[in-house]
């Protein structure tokens, strides 16, 4: 087959051109800000971030599985602590972390340079980790969305609540969402091409990870997975938070208005939940706006200036898989800080594993 070789003069990348299929370099950063600010948020922040997150997301899941599941909101809960910890792990991704040690190579250039065995190995690491990622943020978004319906029919429809929402559906959702959004991540895997060369201009064999862009890829991504896995979570969790928001808020006043003072109580306690969840959902959309305005971006910009694009694309790329481990990361701590019954089974929880 026909080869190209393209060089960008302002890059020391080189970028291979198989017919209408591109090899490119996973991570190469050119501009010397951008290489300081992904360096310190890869190496310092993000882990911390991702540490924080999985231990809050562990003791979770403890206090979610005391609680019991025969409370819908538990599953989905539950659920949604694996999706987060499997977007957090990407960010401990050390066999990436290990492309940019210093060595013969620029520094921010991403090359494994070790023998072809061990570049491998980093190389079948690397991807299985990112796998997780891509998998976890579309599980995560989808998780969000049910636990936003879920709330709806509670505020909604709240003497039909207990039939239509129940255990089993919510195990069933959540076995499905897991399902289907599976063979996405097994299919970027497909995408991914170790490569281990020679590269005369610093005198060294190393590894590096091309990614493989087909027609099917570029057109799944735009026409199916982006849709499903962004879009449609973001619109259906902003307006259905905003909705549920201002049902709640119109139904407690007009009961603190009509019922005795034991009831408003009682409406208020119920209330918590909501808004618990509602702050989760809210954390949510907050997070993935960037997400949509680099789709946003791209679409404006497509026609315009390769490097300009792909600077401005990175940019955003470290913005958002930031913005991706604190939505990950928060959810625990936004259960301690509104949810007293949650406080006090992580307090017991605690205390339990002190005395074993």
């Amino acid at each position: 087959m026909e080869t190209t070789t393209v060089k960008d003069e302002n890059s020391t990348a080189n970028f291979t051109l198989f017919g209408n299929v591109t090899l490119q370099p996973l991570v190469i950063i050119d501009i010397p800000i951008l290489y300081v600010v992904n360096t310190f948020a890869t190496v310092l922040v993000n882990p911390i971030i991702a540490l924080f997150g999985i231990t809050g997301n562990i003791l979770s899941i403890i206090v979610l599985v005391k609680s019991g599941f025969s409370k819908p909101s538990n599953v989905l809960l539950s659920a949604l602590c694996v999706a987060d910890t499997f977007v957090l792990i990407a960010a401990l991704n050390i066999p990436r972390f290990t492309a940019f040690l210093p060595g013969k190579k620029p520094n921010h250039i991403a090359l494994w340079e070790y023998s072809e065995t061990e570049c491998f190995i980093l190389y079948v690491l690397t991807i299985i980790i990112h796998g997780f990622y891509i998998y976890g943020v579309k599980l995560s978004a989808t998780i969000v969305t049910l636990i936003t319906l879920e709330r709806f029919i509670a505020v909604f429809f709240p003497l039909k609540f207990v039939s239509i929402v129940t255990t089993k559906r919510a195990w069933l959702s959540v076995i499905l969402a897991y399902v289907i959004w599976l063979p996405w991540p097994l299919y970027n895997f497909a995408l991914y091409q170790f490569s281990f060369q020679y590269f005369k201009y610093w005198d060294l064999y190393a590894g590096s990870i091309l990614i493989y862009y087909d027609d099917l890829f570029v057109m799944t991504n735009l026409n199916v997975v982006i849709p499903l896995g962004l879009y449609m979570p973001f619109i259906l969790v902003t307006l259905g938070s905003l909705l549920i928001a201002t049902k709640v808020k119109v139904t407690l006043e007009k009961r603190q208005a009509l019922v005795s003072a034991a009831a408003a109580k009682s409406a208020a306690k119920s209330s918590k939940t909501t808004r618990t969840l509602l702050t989760v959902c809210l954390v949510f959309s907050i997070t993935k706006f960037a997400s949509i305005l680099e789709y946003f971006m791209d679409f404006v910009h497509q026609n315009g200036d390769y490097i300009a694009n792909r600077d401005r694309a990175l940019a955003l790329t470290l913005i958002i898989f930031f913005l991706d481990n604190v939505c990950s990361a928060s959810n625990f701590f936004i259960y301690v800080a509104l949810n007293k019954k949650f406080r006090n089974s992580l307090r017991e929880s605690i205390c339990l594993l002190e005395r074993k």
